[in-house]
């Protein structure tokens, strides 16, 4: 199983919920101007790099561990699922098992299942975003809503591309319980692409429950012209 990460961010927002109180007005809105300057710039980026991503097929191996956990936090049940994979940007094309430790489940088929998890964009007015000294920009729901996801985004400021993630989901979907992500990204070819994922996840049904934690890690990115 792996997961892909689908960041559309934009640029924009309030210039007063950044504003700090004991500076005055002036250097508020430069600061404010400042931060926008900088959301544009990783805006564009970003968008030049999911615009070339989509035109163009590759593929790459992801190595999945995923470790099933008692109530208690402890390891019951480890797995590891390395899984050929062919996309089309964020559609997947083909893929295939590898190798896997993991039996599969009757009446599904082999292979891995895609899911996602997006972003909220820049400068969303249900989101409050503050740019950070230490080069991240954190973000968090005004009033969450089921599903919606805060945390914090890292950035390269020379090149102004994210260079990591780390979300939760402080209302999360039925039935899941709580969740928590970290992403580390890299630089291929001009792109973004994904080179560590983390994953912690609990949820409940109305007879069972359960918790698993999760490592995968991408390699061999290849085009296919």
């Amino acid at each position: 199983m792996t997961l892909a990460l689908l960041a559309a961010l934009l640029a924009g927002g309030s210039l007063s919920a950044f504003a700090a109180p004991d500076r005055p007005e002036g250097a508020s809105l430069a600061a404010a101007l400042s931060r926008d300057s900088l959301l544009a710039g990783l805006q564009q980026n970003l968008e030049a790099q999911r615009g070339r991503l989509g035109r163009e097929i590759y593929s790459f191996v992801s190595t999945a561990v995923v470790r099933e956990l008692d109530g208690k936090g402890e390891i019951k049940r480890t797995d590891t699922v390395v899984t050929w994979q062919l996309q089309r940007g964020d559609s997947l094309l083909r893929d295939s098992t590898i190798y896997t430790t993991r039996k599969p489940e009757k009446g599904k088929k082999g292979g891995s299942r895609r899911e996602s998890a997006s972003l909220p964009t820049l400068g969303d007015t249900s989101y409050v975003f503050q740019v950070q000294p230490d080069r991240t920009i954190e973000f968090k729901p005004k009033r969450p809503k089921k599903g919606d996801l805060a945390g914090s985004l890292g950035y390269d400021p020379e090149t102004l591309v994210l260079t990591w993630a780390e979300i939760s989901a402080p209302k999360p979907k039925a039935p899941v319980k709580n969740f928590s992500m970290k992403i580390g990204w890299t630089q291929w070819e001009g792109m973004m692409v994904p080179e560590r994922i983390w994953m912690r996840a609990a949820w409940k049904l109305l007879l069972m429950s359960g918790r698993m934690e999760m490592e995968i890690g991408f390699s061999d990115y290849r085009l296919h012209r």
